[in-house]
């Protein structure tokens, strides 16, 4: 990891003209190499938001599935909201990478896969049944 970052956040500045590389290299090596280092970190946990992703669409079946009696009519608003926080999950994720604070990559995974599996399992559970 030590080689590779600074490799591509060189990579990153050489894609630049010239002029911005020479003026701004200075300024933003730092910043850029620690969102290079988030970016992979990342990259290397996206299998744990699908496992939490697969965990949670199990479970919501699950519930769905025993359910005495599906009720004829589902709750639009538990729906919207699922989906809103399903979508919302990547955008978590950047803001993490681009974040100036230091947050660990421990409670990032965490929330992310508590996010993903709850979000999941009520898109299943609250899904419409009659279109």
């Amino acid at each position: 990891m030590r080689r590779a970052i600074p490799a591509y956040t060189a990579r990153v500045f050489a894609l630049l003209p010239d002029p911005f590389r020479q003026k701004f290299a200075a300024k933003t090596w730092q910043a850029l190499e620690l969102m290079i280092l988030r970016s992979l970190l990342l990259r290397h946990v996206a299998p744990v938001i699908v496992i939490a992703l697969i965990a949670g669409f199990l479970e919501g079946s699950w519930a769905r599935a025993s359910q005495k009696a599906l009720v004829k009519m589902h709750s639009p608003m538990r729906f919207s909201l699922a989906l809103t926080s399903l979508g919302v999950t990547p955008i978590l994720a950047v803001l993490w990478i681009t974040a100036p604070v230091t947050v660990t990559p421990t409670l990032v995974v965490v929330a992310l896969g508590a996010v993903t599996i709850i979000s999941t399992r009520n898109l299943i559970v609250h899904a419409p049944t009659q279109f």
